[in-house]
């Protein structure tokens, strides 16, 4: 902000720039010249000069905005800003350059070249304001659509999620139905493997029953047969027999001894 030292234009401008300020809303940093005599264009850009250097010295990023002004006068007292090396400064800079110098009839070059142009100092800081509060603004619909737009995802992505957990829930009871199926038929086909293999075991042991019978001592007697003991011993094969000792011979009623007279082994 340049404009001369305890100028009035610069107390109306500062009303509402403090209040911007204490509302930390925005930031103004001022610098004085001299605008009036042949003195001012050298004076503007030496202060311009040094409001940078000490601007980059401080911040790391660029001014937003550079702003003029200086408060109404004599035509002849502005004629000494119609200068062309000034002129030709502003227009390098990349910072917007707004200014608001004299009154509403009063222009000089500053007016033609500069970004924004102002009739008074006022005006100035009104459209700070006002650029400020459009700023606010578009953020606020920024915002309003961000969310709007968050919401509209959200709400598709829910219902996209409702989907799939509805294809997931009936996925898994196929999966289910299915796995209880083939469950019910391992368990159709054990019961069945089961019971014929029962079956199988209570053929074998009646088998073995039966062989077992046969095979009963007092079934094999009231077949004709005898069971030979000598010694309390039962003897199967005559190398066992001592001749000299009696054997016992166990019928099928009863029991008798026998002296053994001759021992005669079978022809091979």
């Amino acid at each position: 902000m340049i404009a001369p030292e305890n100028a009035a234009g610069l107390g109306d401008f500062r009303k509402d720039a403090d209040a911007l300020h204490r509302a930390q809303v925005c930031e103004f940093i001022y610098h004085t010249a001299t605008f009036q005599g042949n003195s001012a264009p050298q004076s503007i850009m030496q202060s311009l000069a040094q409001a940078l250097k000490q601007w980059a010295k401080t911040y790391d990023t660029a001014p937003d905005l550079i702003v003029i002004i200086r408060g109404g006068g004599a035509v002849n007292d502005l004629a000494y800003l119609n200068d062309y090396d000034l002129a030709a400064l502003l227009c390098k800079r990349s910072v917007p350059i707004w200014v608001g110098i004299g009154h509403e009839k009063d222009h000089t070059i500053l007016d033609e070249i500069a970004h924004r142009s102002f009739d008074t100092p006022s005006k100035v800081i009104a459209g700070i304001r006002n650029h400020i509060v459009e700023l606010t603004q578009d953020v606020l619909n920024y915002l309003q659509r961000i969310q709007r737009l968050s919401q509209q995802q959200i709400q598709a992505y829910q219902n996209q999620n409702d989907q799939f957990l509805k294809l997931i829930q009936s996925l898994a009871n196929s999966q289910i139905m299915d796995a209880l199926q083939r469950l019910q038929q391992i368990k159709a086909n054990t019961s069945s493997l089961a019971q014929q293999h029962t079956q199988l075991i209570n053929q074998q042991l009646d088998a073995l029953m039966r062989e077992t019978l046969l095979q009963n001592p007092r079934h094999v007697l009231s077949k004709g047969y005898a069971i030979v003991r000598q010694q309390e011993h039962v003897v199967g094969s005559i190398n066992q027999i001592q001749p000299s000792d009696p054997v016992q011979v166990e019928l099928q009623d009863g029991i008798f001894s026998a002296q053994l007279i001759q021992v005669l082994p079978h022809d091979s």
